[in-house]
């Protein structure tokens, strides 16, 4: 058995036809993530400096004779000590994953990379994809880089890591609104068809709403009601630390005569198909809850100090 992607020489990361599929992987992320990362739950576990995979980068390592140890990045090359172990990582998967879906539109973005680098040099494939930020491309975006073996959270800041590796997604769905048109061209005369893919959207969507509606709102009701404030034992740093908790609140989950909080307006857009709408203000509630909770934190660390 011969494996395609192991260049049979210690000199070389990998074939040119291994090249190639890193390539398309890479290249075509934006249609083979909606079949990898289509829940809140794998985005909740999407966070940057947990090792997890945010940004659409690989790493090949630091030499050939070096593989890859970087866990930061979305795609590691990974080889050992037989050339039929040279393969790649990609670190995205969650238990939500569509193991049969993923795998098809893995692998045609892997074709569709791999035929344009049939009838290219091995050499100049490197030198494609391990390419600098707004160098031309025949096949990678100009402005973009591909492959890194730094800590993308350490050694990068989000402003940096956006510009280089393009901007993460932040809710269900701005992974699957990339799937939302029919032909997508890399699955054309592929077995992913456009009536497969159109009922994996419809599912995906629907599944986020209910998940919205159903599961992520009331559990948000359910924890601000843990929030509690011990008036008795403030003392006035306290009682300010405890406005700002109570103004988030109101924010986020008590309307007013003249105001309308995030979760009301929430819940009215769900029944619109509103969806970019629908995931900014969804988004937009998760910040806020992130503020609160470290609001609330801060209050209660004070408070209990002073029983």
């Amino acid at each position: 058995m011969v494996n395609l992607f192991d260049s049979y020489d210690i000199l070389n990361y990998m074939s040119k036809y291994g090249y190639g599929a890193l390539m398309g992987i890479l290249k075509n992320w934006d249609y083979i993530n909606p079949f990898i990362s289509h829940s809140n739950s794998a985005l909740k576990r999407l966070k940057p400096g947990y090792e997890a995979p945010v940004s659409i980068v690989a790493s090949l390592g630091h030499s050939p004779e070096e593989p890859s140890r970087n866990r930061t990045v979305l795609v590691g090359l990974v080889k050992g000590n037989s050339p039929k172990a040279t393969r790649f990582e990609i670190r995205a998967a969650n238990p939500h994953t569509n193991t049969y879906m993923a795998t098809s539109a893995i692998l045609i973005g892997m074709l569709d990379g791999i035929k344009y680098a049939q009838n290219k040099d091995r050499n100049a494939l490197h030198k494609e994809i391990t390419k600098k930020y707004g160098k031309e491309s025949d096949y990678l975006e100009k402005n973009r880089e591909y492959v890194t073996n730094k800590n993308i959270f350490k050694d990068y800041s989000k402003h940096e890591r956006e510009k280089l590796f393009g901007k993460s997604p932040v809710t269900v769905w701005d992974v699957i609104k990339t799937i939302r048109k029919s032909d997508i061209p890399i699955y054309k005369d592929s077995p992913l068809s456009n009536k497969i893919i159109d009922s994996f959207y419809t599912s995906a969507l629907n599944k986020w709403l209910i998940e919205i509606r159903e599961k992520e709102m009331p559990m948000i009701r359910k924890e601000i009601g843990t929030f509690i404030r011990y008036e008795n034992s403030e003392n006035s740093f306290d009682e300010a630390n405890w406005h700002k908790v109570d103004a988030l609140i109101k924010e986020v989950s008590k309307s007013s005569e003249n105001r309308e909080s995030m979760i009301s307006s929430l819940e009215k857009l769900l029944n619109t198909q509103k969806f970019d709408s629908i995931s900014k203000i969804y988004s937009h509630i998760e910040d806020k809850m992130n503020e609160l909770r470290k609001a609330y934190k801060n209050y209660l660390k004070n408070v209990i100090n002073n029983t």
